[in-house]
């Protein structure tokens, strides 16, 4: 699951690299993610396509690094399916291609437990809104109104993946837009610790 979710992370923060880095909730929620997982790795809790996985060994717990954070951060707004020059690599790179083009959909669908997981996030921040528990810098919010619990829609994930692999940070055309889109960018570096 957390591996989905990491993917899921990353297609929506690629977009927010345009306005910031990670915060540290995102940081420590994608770290919680590989940890737990390299944890389930190393005790052999992990199924391959014959069976259990066995024990992994050396498979340390990771810390968070700003600096590999900007680093993949400045390539992947390149937006090139290749490694950064080896003259410029500094860290370890793991790329995946396939000709088969419905691959792609086969590893990037979420699972139950993932949409669910996402929708409770969305949904447990859309109840705080509602209930004026969030703040902005100038203090709390007042309550929303008509904020909704949201459902899970495969069509909109479709959607919202067919047009992700464009790698465009742009609406879809409107004669192809079925649903709302947001798009974010500012040059302010600050503008997420202002915010």
């Amino acid at each position: 699951m957390c591996r989905n979710l990491i993917l899921l992370f990353v297609t929506v923060l690629i977009i927010q690299t345009e306005i910031n880095a990670l915060t540290l909730d995102e940081q420590n929620a994608v770290l919680a993610c590989h940890n737990n997982f390299r944890a389930s790795l190393a005790n052999g809790k992990e199924q391959n396509k014959t069976g259990m996985l066995p024990s992994g060994m050396n498979i340390k717990k990771l810390t968070y690094s700003k600096t590999v954070e900007a680093s993949a951060t400045n390539w992947a707004n390149k937006c090139t399916q290749s490694h950064t020059p080896s003259n410029q690599r500094k860290y370890g790179e793991n790329l995946a291609m396939d000709g088969n083009a419905k691959l792609t959909t086969k590893i990037n669908a979420l699972t139950l437990d993932e949409q669910n997981a996402i929708l409770d996030c969305h949904n447990n921040f859309r109840a705080s809104l509602a209930n004026g528990k969030e703040q902005n810098k100038t203090g709390m919010m007042p309550q929303g109104m008509n904020i909704k619990k949201l459902t899970y829609s495969k069509t909109v994930e479709t959607s919202a993946t067919l047009w992700a692999n464009n790698c465009s940070m742009s609406h879809t055309p409107g004669n192809q837009r079925k649903y709302g889109e947001n798009l974010a960018m500012n040059s302010d570096p600050n503008m997420a610790t202002s915010m």
